[in-house]
């Protein structure tokens, strides 16, 4: 699910999203064995609405939660250190 909100014409430059998503793995064909959830809220910002050239320009910080019932994320349920690539 996606919920995305346009720019209005007082604010051209900022909008805001939200995501959530489900995935069940009970039988653990997957390798994880439970339900996960996940749940993103984020802004989509243009600092340059109107300019020629910049106006495609775009950044987008996002926070993003994952949680489970159960220990889906490594020992106790925490989340191992993320691999950078």
């Amino acid at each position: 699910m996606l919920l995305s909100t346009p720019p209005t014409s007082s604010i051209s430059y900022l909008s805001a999203t939200a995501r959530g998503e489900y995935f069940n793995d009970d039988n653990g064909a997957r390798g994880i064995g439970a339900e996960v959830y996940e749940a993103t809220a984020g802004l989509e910002i243009s600092p340059f609405p109107t300019n020629t050239y910049l106006s495609t320009l775009l950044f987008r910080p996002e926070l993003r939660e994952d949680w489970s019932g159960e220990k889906a994320f490594g020992v106790n349920n925490i989340r191992p250190p993320s691999r950078r690539t």
